[in-house]
């Protein structure tokens, strides 16, 4: 299964991870700015309808090593499928050391949340469990991508005395976070459909940065084209998330008759819409919750949809969250 990919080379660190709910919304922002509205709201509406014109996955870390013959390498990084825990035999026939040691293994290896191409390919293609999986990564001996997180102590201040703004009888401080990549490494997308549509959008966010603080430096990236091929099963049981997800009605009947084969993270989404055509400022958006990205669902038979969500309106502007889906197919041991 081949997929167009595009590939983010930092130049600084940036402020907002790059899901596949934030990207979406950069992107139209983005196409409306070089586009125009007509391209945009055609774009957009298609999307609403069930029909996006392109599908888009969470970013994913990528890096970039040396091999024997002088050349390079990339190495992609994917998220770990939500798989069903490893079964356990009766307290009174399991052997205890063997039971130690799963739990051992489970919990050494629970705060691995990206999978290298190797491992991710043989989670969809059926050859490894959880109880496999977590073997596999103690084995791992392979590069592994280094993300850094720091926060930053601010101070609000007040424009008008130049002095700390002071609510309650106290100043405002809060922290800011941000995200630095290890060197030789990079975020990549996925993404299928016309991507040629949304070339200019992410032409121009390379000119003003992806997400929050981009006017101070933070957020930019170079960026180039690429394919990427996985290797899937052809009679696949489940469907693997790489995007966050917000099934339609039929999707969501399909997963309430199957609960026992349905394995995933909910997550609480919320941000805030950008004051590019809205009067009075950034809104913050109602919470929306989606599947995070490494859910396992069982296959309808066809790749998932997700749907758009109006989530907020001002004046005649709709504000949408995107929970569109771009999965894979998978054969998925013990479900």
């Amino acid at each position: 299964m081949t997929f167009k990919v595009i590939y983010l080379y930092p130049r600084s660190s940036y402020r907002t991870p790059l899901r596949s709910d934030t990207l979406w919304g950069l992107l139209m922002v983005a196409l409306r700015v070089v586009a125009g509205d007509q391209a945009a709201d055609a774009f957009i509406e298609a999307c609403e309808a069930g029909r996006p014109p392109v599908r888009i996955s969470s970013a994913f870390p990528f890096l970039v090593a040396p091999t024997d013959t002088g050349t390079t390498v990339r190495h992609h990084f994917f998220p770990r499928p939500a798989l069903p825990p490893p079964p356990l035999s009766r307290p009174d026939t399991m052997d205890p050391d063997r039971l130690f040691e799963q739990m051992r293994l489970g919990k050494q290896t629970r705060s691995i949340q990206w999978l290298p191409q190797s491992l991710f390919e043989a989670v969809l293609q059926g050859k490894l469990d959880e109880a496999g999986l977590q073997r596999a990564l103690q084995e791992y001996r392979g590069p592994w991508p280094q993300l850094y997180l720091q926060d930053n102590l601010h101070t609000s201040i007040d424009r008008l005395t130049g002095t700390t703004r002071m609510e309650n009888g106290a100043g405002q401080l809060f922290y800011s976070r941000e995200f630095y990549l290890g060197r030789r490494q990079g975020l990549f997308f996925l993404c299928t459909g016309e991507v040629e549509r949304l070339l200019p959008a992410i032409r121009y966010l390379h000119h003003t940065g992806w997400g929050g603080d981009s006017s101070v430096g933070k957020g930019h990236f170079d960026w180039e084209r690429g394919t990427l091929t996985l290797n899937v099963p052809d009679q696949p049981t489940h469907r693997v998330l790489l995007s966050l997800y917000s099934p339609t009605a039929e999707e969501l009947a399909h997963l309430r008759h199957h609960p026992e084969k349905t394995w995933y993270r909910l997550e609480r989404r919320q941000g805030y819409a950008g004051a590019h055509r809205l009067t009075g400022g950034a809104y913050r958006k109602p919470p929306l919750y989606m599947l995070a990205e490494g859910a396992v669902v069982p296959d309808p038979g066809r790749p998932l949809c997700g749907s758009v969500h109006r989530v907020l309106r001002s004046g005649p502007v709709w504000i949408r969250h995107s929970g569109l889906a771009l999965d894979v197919p998978a054969r998925i041991q013990g479900t």
